[in-house]
């Protein structure tokens, strides 16, 4: 389905590392968060320990008391029927409710149109998924937020690299958050970004990932050199721990979720190839588009809607109903052929057992992401398959479809 591609600089980066004895948050973390910031076009990017951590705290972020008008417990969270997983349960964790809502039969993504339905007046945000790589309508969809007063999270997980009308997604919400797990665009084996504009939500953001700590600055000078004296060290507010260190001060409930140097320094050898892996994702979905179209009447093609560029993060082929063989046979022959394939993420998330005991809302019956559900599968598009494999791979496809052609 995906395997990471590393290089002989990315292994000396590792180890380059390695040898400084520092492992934990150092110089690379802040390397790899100014480069990543410079890349999408951003302010500010805080690493953490994976994709869906940035979700967490991002939603952390908007729930804490420093946010005007923030999220609070029972407010909703207007988010797609058809997700990862960990796009929703922090929505839950915080003490939220999701609200879930169907999407575009052609992008995947969230639907604005039953976006503006799903509104009520305990909607407080939308937590978007750029789904597989194709960008949500970011016109649509901050046009709803703006008439409503809604904080937009873009997760971007799956999406590094994907643009709307010229625009890295990312760049659109209140925040965004991406990952770096070793099936996506850029890997570092584990690790995430959250990334905004606003200095206040960057600033919390630090503070979630570190205990809740009071200290925020970006990266630590005195633990960068010790024998550096910090001006605020002891500058703390609070009569009660007045003139105390403000390293171990802690002033909101955080977690521990920091990047790892020697994920960082991956991370910064990994962003300088982004372009190349995105080219080779393009022309493996170019390839699987030519050699498919012929069976459009059978299948779902997927392409990208005018404005878009796609990072293609997988590719989803959709069996349409009625025809002479279902998912689960074309999915049993490629897999009988070692090819692997996936489900499209979670389907419906809502009918998942991890949620019978949740509170939530759903909007409509959800036609399209049960379609989906029911219908759809995705397979490997990412920079180590090459000719021989994709055309392997369309090979098999076209043996299947031409076997049980009506």
């Amino acid at each position: 389905m995906s395997k990471p591609v590393y290089d002989e600089k990315d292994e000396s980066a590792i180890m380059n590392t390695f040898r400084t004895h520092y492992l934990s948050m150092h110089d690379k973390t802040e390397e790899f968060e100014d480069n990543f910031s410079r890349a999408i076009g951003v302010k500010h990017s805080v690493a953490v320990n994976s994709g869906s951590s940035a979700n967490l705290v991002s939603l952390s972020v908007l729930s804490c008391e420093d946010v005007s008008k923030g999220l609070g417990r029972g407010d909703e969270v207007i988010t797609p029927a058809l997700t990862w997983a960990t796009t929703c349960f922090p929505i839950i964790q915080v003490g939220a409710t999701p609200v879930f809502v169907d999407v575009d039969p052609k992008t995947y993504c969230l639907d604005p149109e039953e976006v503006e339905k799903a509104v009520t007046p305990r909607t407080k945000a939308i937590m978007l998924v750029h789904f597989l790589g194709h960008p949500a309508d970011m016109d649509a969809i901050s046009e709803v937020a703006t008439k409503h007063g809604l904080f937009v999270i873009e997760d971007c997980c799956e999406a590094l690299g994907s643009k709307f009308k010229g625009q890295h997604v990312g760049t659109f919400g209140d925040m965004s958050t991406f990952s770096f797990f070793e099936t996506h665009h850029v890997s570092t084996g584990e690790g995430g970004m959250i990334c905004t504009n606003r200095s206040l939500y960057s600033s919390l953001a630090r503070s979630f990932r570190a205990f809740g700590r009071a200290c925020v600055c970006p990266t630590c000078r005195l633990h960068m050199q010790p024998p550096k004296p910090c001006p605020i060290r002891y500058k703390v507010a609070l009569p009660q721990l007045e003139g105390y260190d403000k390293r171990y001060v802690f002033t909101r409930i955080g977690y521990s979720l920091k990047m790892t140097e020697l994920q960082a320094s991956l991370g910064v050898t990994q962003l300088k190839k982004l372009g190349s892996f995105l080219e080779t994702r393009e022309a493996n979905a170019k390839f699987y588009a030519e050699k498919l179209t012929r069976y459009s009447d059978v299948l779902q093609i997927p392409s990208a809607a005018k404005g878009i560029t796609h990072s293609w993060f997988a590719y989803p082929i959709i069996v349409k109903q009625g025809e002479a063989f279902t998912r689960k046979q074309i999915v049993d022959y490629l897999e009988s052929r070692g090819i692997e394939t996936r489900p499209m993420m979670t389907g419906d998330i809502s009918v998942q057992p991890c949620l019978r005991n949740v509170k939530f809302r759903r909007v409509g019956h959800l036609p399209v992401t049960k379609y989906i559900q029911n219908n759809g599968f995705i397979i490997g598009c990412h920079p180590m398959i090459g000719e021989e494999q994709r055309i392997y791979v369309a090979d098999s496809l076209s043996r299947f479809l031409e076997s049980h052609s009506r």
